[in-house]
């Protein structure tokens, strides 16, 4: 009888990306940003060109946007850059509302720097929450993070919604990310498609939406490492 050989050992399991600390639940994305290459803007395999985006056309303008926010030397302040990244979301993908939300260390709170597509939702434009009690702003904000909160995507972070921002957004699924500069938590992104029936958030959405948040992230770490950052 020919012997049988022994069956391989698996390869092992490459170790998480993030920074595994503060007892965050691993429902909630820890992608490590100051290293990591940007994320793809949709996923390579999906059976639609320009899935998540208004159109082909659409697709190339954020993928060239996103290039070009590489460049630290880049004119206008930090929070021009942000108020760009929250145009060129509505401006490209589906979705229909987008916060750029700023970390205010002081007063230990976050408040609402630039809006676009909420001119029907004033609670956005001047949404203000404190990160204590402890909430979801406040986990997000210890590490680079982001999570799609949705009543069909099981998460204990769900529950640590914040009430202001469920009055101000009245939406039922939104993602949320924060983006840092070199001293630390700068503030985060949200983005939702509204409050009527429009169609659910999907995977190239949150593709696009984290990549520009990353984007972002990269580009305010560069400018304040140069001096030029805030």
């Amino acid at each position: 009888a020919v012997p049988i050989a022994p069956k391989a050992p698996p390869p092992p399991r490459p170790a998480p990306i993030g920074i595994a600390n503060d007892h965050l639940p691993p429902e909630l994305e820890r992608n490590r940003i100051l290293n990591a290459p940007l994320p793809p803007v949709a996923p390579a395999d999906t059976s639609h060109r320009h899935a998540g985006f208004r159109s082909a056309a659409h697709k190339q303008t954020f993928e060239r946007f996103l290039r070009d926010l590489q460049d630290p030397k880049r004119a206008g302040s930090d929070q021009d850059a942000v108020r760009a990244v929250v145009d060129q979301l509505l401006a490209c993908t589906e979705l229909s509302r987008v916060v750029a939300i700023l970390y205010q260390r002081q007063a230990d709170q976050v408040e609402s720097l630039y809006a676009a597509g909420c001119d029907n939702h004033p609670g956005l434009q001047r949404l203000t929450v404190n990160l204590q009690p402890v909430n979801l702003f406040t986990h997000l904000l210890k590490q680079p993070a982001s999570v799609w909160i949705s009543p069909d995507r099981p998460n204990p972070m769900n529950a640590l919604v914040p009430g202001a921002l469920k009055r101000a957004g009245q939406a039922s699924e939104f993602f949320v990310m924060s983006v840092f500069d070199h001293r630390g938590p700068f503030g985060l992104f949200y983005a939702d498609r509204g409050t009527g029936g429009q169609a659910a958030r999907s995977n190239p959405e949150y593709a696009a939406f984290k990549a520009a948040c990353t984007a972002c992230s990269k580009l305010l770490i560069a400018r304040g490492k140069q001096g030029t950052g805030r």
